[in-house]
């Protein structure tokens, strides 16, 4: 993860106006990059293996706009 996507994600999780579903992805590449393991991450965020399969590949994948739902995944 560079500097800039770290800070980026950092700023979105104290952000009053970030939606809560992107608010908790970006915890999740955080905790990943801090080195959490995948079953602690399940734990503090209340999530399963596929969560965090689905999201962190889409970040490696697309970085920063891999992130967000896609608009067919919200309906």
């Amino acid at each position: 993860m560079t500097t800039l996507e770290r800070k980026q994600l950092l700023s979105a999780t104290r952000s009053q106006t970030v939606r809560t579903a992107d608010a908790r992805r970006t915890r999740l590449i955080l905790m990943l990059d801090e080195g959490e393991a995948p079953e602690a991450v399940m734990q503090r965020l209340r999530c399963d293996s596929r969560f965090i399969t689905c999201w962190s590949s889409r970040f490696f994948a697309e970085r920063l706009a891999g992130l967000y739902a896609r608009q067919s995944e919200q309906l």
